[in-house]
């Protein structure tokens, strides 16, 4: 799978787990279905897609396991309390857990996770190299860890003030475009920083060859 069909397939995940379940939600609302069963449907829309994926691969990873551990959560939490704030807020805490997940991979043991990230991109055999060989790419991926990191948690918790603020319909609205647009901002910011960090490298190499 070349790097265009790696990101087409991110890009219909983000449309099945985000977009999806709230096109679903305003439809059933349309119907005059209740708040806690548009939203319980409307994630489970996920929910199948996790579904589908083990069946077809017969192993489950650990974030799709997370996301169903958080599904059944929120969904029985909404109908305990029967505020179906908390089925959106469900999104938050997964938000939030993957955050701190990210920012203490940079700290504690032996890769972050970006670099699993972008291996998927590059290729493994050139990032491993990378790795082994060059401190400055290791420097480099620990801070784009911690400031994807960061910012995913900034963002788990603007969406639960979100949803604690906004009206439910506005909420569902909302909390898609927050991510996505975290999402937008975390990208073209990892494109000038790894810009930025080819130049100084070039230019540090250019530096030794004089020296030399």
């Amino acid at each position: 799978m070349n790097r265009n069909e790696k990101l087409k397939m991110i890009v219909l995940t983000l449309f099945v787990d985000v977009a999806l379940p709230s096109v679903v939600y305003f439809i059933l609302r349309q119907f005059g279905m209740s708040d806690v069963l548009a939203l319980a449907f409307g994630s489970g829309v996920s929910v199948i897609r996790i579904i589908l994926e083990f069946v077809r691969n017969r192993k489950i990873d650990a974030l799709a396991f997370l996301m169903f551990l958080f599904f059944l959560v929120g969904i029985a939490t909404s109908f305990f309390t029967g505020n179906a704030r908390f089925m959106i807020a469900k999104d938050s805490l997964f938000t939030g857990i993957f955050a701190l997940v990210m920012i203490g991979s940079a700290f504690v043991g032996r890769r972050p996770l970006i670099f699993y990230l972008g291996r998927q991109f590059a290729g493994s055999e050139s990032f491993e190299q990378k790795w082994n060989e060059l401190e400055r790419f290791r420097h480099n991926l620990r801070v784009m860890t911690v400031v994807w990191g960061i910012g995913y948690l900034i963002e788990a918790i603007v969406r639960v003030i979100v949803v604690f603020t906004l009206s439910i319909s506005m909420s569902v609205l909302v909390s898609p475009l927050l991510l996505a647009f975290t999402t937008l901002v975390l990208i073209v910011w990892t494109r000038l920083f790894v810009r930025h960090a080819r130049s100084k490298g070039k230019k540090t190499h250019d530096t030794k060859e004089e020296l030399s």
